[in-house]
């Protein structure tokens, strides 16, 4: 549900027709249909996966392409997405290895918002890593791994500070991302709610750093404030 929602989500940034909104939706919800067919000892295995395990989950795009191929009702861009969303532009992904124009743009996009995913989600062998740190580290890949035009969108998309995000501010004070600022995506709309230099709670005060003095100093990890960041944007 992820994947579908972010490829939706990138297709109306990067300004696709509308019409193709339902085909991004479906080859997102569908591109790992072929991990029904990795036996859940390997899907869930909290170690380290051998060599043998990790080629077993590698054939996933291949048979999750064979299962829509033999469904009715699965349109081009699934088949090609399910396929070949573990593709990398520079021929070093899998499983045929294409690099490059020889991606679709569908396929491209969903490398992106498959990893995006992967490192964010919580699984029996890994802690999810926060928005905004992800998208840190996907920068860092991003040569050679995607295509460079769509991850850019996709960080507008998405924001540099993810909505939910604790940021601390120049002025010391802790504010939780609430959405991004058209303006500036180094400064998103936040909700200001606590100063660290008062150890104190602040009426909670909406603020766009797109047209403030205040700017984000850093991220901050709610676990060590003991923050529930949902409540907080709720408020």
């Amino acid at each position: 549900m992820a994947v579908c929602a972010l490829m939706m989500a990138l297709g109306k940034q990067m300004g696709l027709d509308q019409t193709l909104m339902k085909d991004l939706g479906m080859a997102g919800l569908l591109l790992d249909i072929g991990k029904t067919m990795i036996p859940n000892d390997i899907l869930n295995k909290p170690g380290r996966l051998t060599n043998e395990e990790f080629n077993l989950v590698k054939n996933h795009p291949l048979q999750g392409w064979q299962i829509l191929k033999g469904s009715e009702g699965v349109c081009e861009m699934a088949l090609d997405v399910c396929r070949h969303h573990h593709e990398r532009v520079d021929g070093a992904g899998y499983p045929d290895k294409l690099s490059g124009d020889a991606l679709s743009l569908f396929a491209r996009m969903a490398a992106v918002c498959d990893v995006y995913d992967a490192i964010t989600s919580y699984r029996c062998y890994k802690v999810g890593w926060s928005p905004a740190l992800s998208i840190r580290k996907m920068t860092e890949w991003q040569e050679g791994s995607f295509d460079k035009a769509i991850f850019h969108d996709f960080v507008r998309t998405i924001g540099i500070y993810p909505s939910g995000t604790l940021v601390k501010l120049e002025s010391t004070r802790l504010a939780v991302v609430l959405e991004q600022s058209e303006k500036n995506l180094l400064a998103p709309i936040v909700k200001v709610f606590f100063s660290t230099k008062a150890n104190a709670r602040l009426l909670p005060t909406i603020i766009d750093l797109s047209k403030s003095t205040d700017s984000i100093l850093n991220t901050e990890d709610p676990k060590k404030w003991r923050f529930n960041l949902k409540q907080l944007r709720e408020i």
